[in-house]
């Protein structure tokens, strides 16, 4: 497992202590084809690095319009951070697009070994920045706004 943390790029600078607790940590999930892993809306309670698979970040605009954003991840990627960062419901909805397994871990987990690295939270701002920019971009196109969003699904 440690092998594979030192090729994810979020974590490569790590030490190997580090490197070994957050190891120790993770919980492996597996998901079938199609399978929702986390949903737009839900309460954001956990981090997520694909070990292997892909998925799909879909999100919904309303009820009946959905868009599949750009990004497609894969093996040592991750998602999860935005609504643990930002303290808000999940952004968006993640499915496995094909059979993935990911490594799962808690928020608190996630904010102590990952997001507690200053290289690792400032690479996660960053990146948080410009995924929700990239959901906003998409809900202007339909007239919304995530205020909209969440107001419309009670979250």
């Amino acid at each position: 497992m440690i092998d594979f943390l030192k090729k994810v790029p979020l974590l490569k600078h790590m030490s190997e202590d580090r490197l070994r607790e957050i190891a120790e940590r993770a919980r492996i999930k597996k998901y079938d084809e199609k399978e929702v892993i986390i949903r737009q809306g839900e309460n954001s309670d956990k981090f997520y690095i694909i070990k292997e698979g892909l998925v799909g970040i879909i999100l919904e605009v309303d009820r009946k319009n959905e868009e599949v954003m750009g990004n497609l991840k894969g093996k040592g990627e991750f998602f999860g951070e935005i609504g643990i960062i930002y303290n808000i419901p999940r952004s968006a909805t993640v499915i496995a697009l094909a059979p993935t397994e990911v490594l799962q871990f808690s928020d608190s987990d996630f904010m102590e070994l990952i997001f507690g690295d200053e290289k690792a939270r400032h690479m996660l701002q960053e990146l948080a920045e410009n995924r929700l920019m990239q959901n906003e971009q998409t809900l202007e196109k339909y007239k919304k706004t995530i205020l909209d969003v969440i107001y419309k699904y009670n979250i």
